[in-house]
């Protein structure tokens, strides 16, 4: 039997089939998975993050909720992949148009180091069967 060694680069895709949610999950430090919630893990700080929904049809509604469970985050930041951002710990965005989108999450603390969790969201044109 030979044993190999491997050098594992992170990258997850979780499907989830639990109303049929999609997230794609990269570049934790560590990470725990459930279907809707993914918990960022650093030396101080401890983060629920939430996507509802993950998947849907355009124009498709997503609400986006970072929860602090452990340590102080200065400030939070959405990057929605499609030129739009919006500061602040809970926000609400719109997918107009159809397609895949990798959402960035900016957390700063009280590190000079800030914290960035990346999922993604896909948006269905409305009346196709298929993505």
């Amino acid at each position: 039997m030979r044993l190999f060694n491997f050098f594992i680069v992170f990258s997850l895709l979780v499907i989830s089939t639990h109303a049929h949610a999609l997230c794609a999950l990269t570049d934790d430090p560590v990470f725990d998975v459930d279907p809707a919630v993914t918990v960022i893990r650093t030396n101080e700080l401890e983060v629920s993050v939430k996507i509802d929904p993950p998947i849907g049809i355009n124009p498709l509604d997503v609400n986006f909720t970072a929860k602090i469970l452990k340590g102080k985050a200065q400030s939070f930041l959405w990057d929605f992949g499609d030129s739009s951002t919006c500061a602040g710990q809970n926000c609400t965005h719109t997918f107009e148009d159809p397609g895949s989108y990798i959402v960035r999450l900016i957390i700063s603390g009280e590190s000079s180091k800030p914290v960035v969790k990346k999922v993604a969201v896909f948006v269905k044109e409305k009346g196709k069967k298929k993505y």
